[in-house]
């Protein structure tokens, strides 16, 4: 099944990369690709961000 890994969460300071299924994500997905006219047969998505570990970690260096 092309959804069984939705995508990805991938932290822009430590590299941490978490996967994650969103039903509603793989909703719209299909829904898009419908309304354009394409049969999906593959896709990739990429969140980029800080993960909460390195955000604790930044706000305790913002307090010292």
């Amino acid at each position: 099944d092309m959804y069984k890994s939705q995508g990805d969460l991938v932290c822009v300071r430590c590299g941490n990369v978490e996967e994650f299924v969103d039903p509603e994500i793989e909703r719209a997905q299909r829904q898009v690709a419908a309304r354009k006219g394409y049969e999906l047969t593959d896709h990739s998505l990429v969140l980029y961000g800080i993960c909460g570990d390195c955000r604790k970690k930044e706000q305790k260096n913002d307090e010292i």
